[in-house]
């Protein structure tokens, strides 16, 4: 250690950056938590209403705002999914009713 404090101090700046990388930590951006007010049982397109909203009275910031609408996004395909499987399901238990019927 003491030979990379004595080549930054020589004017290497390769070893300076070692030292500097061994006091400063890491600069890390940390997102503050927004509480915004929604309805949770609003269906998920109020919701992303909701939250554009937010932005556009300064309640929440653009970006978080995004990740919210992301997320927003990802829950409406989870659902549809879900949906999606619960007919099919359906559709088969009757197939196999009719089946069974005749």
């Amino acid at each position: 250690m003491q030979a990379a404090i004595d080549k930054a101090l020589d004017g290497d700046t390769a070893a300076l950056n070692v030292c500097l990388s061994r006091i400063l930590p890491a600069y890390r951006p940390t997102i503050k938590p927004v509480v915004l007010n929604v309805d949770p049982s609003a269906d998920l397109v109020e919701i992303g209403r909701q939250v554009v909203s937010a932005v556009a009275a300064g309640e929440c910031p653009p970006d978080v705002a995004g990740q919210l609408l992301q997320g927003l996004g990802t829950l409406a395909r989870i659902t549809e999914i879900e949906e999606l499987k619960d007919r099919l399901a359906a559709l088969e238990t009757a197939i196999n009713l009719n089946k069974g019927a005749k």
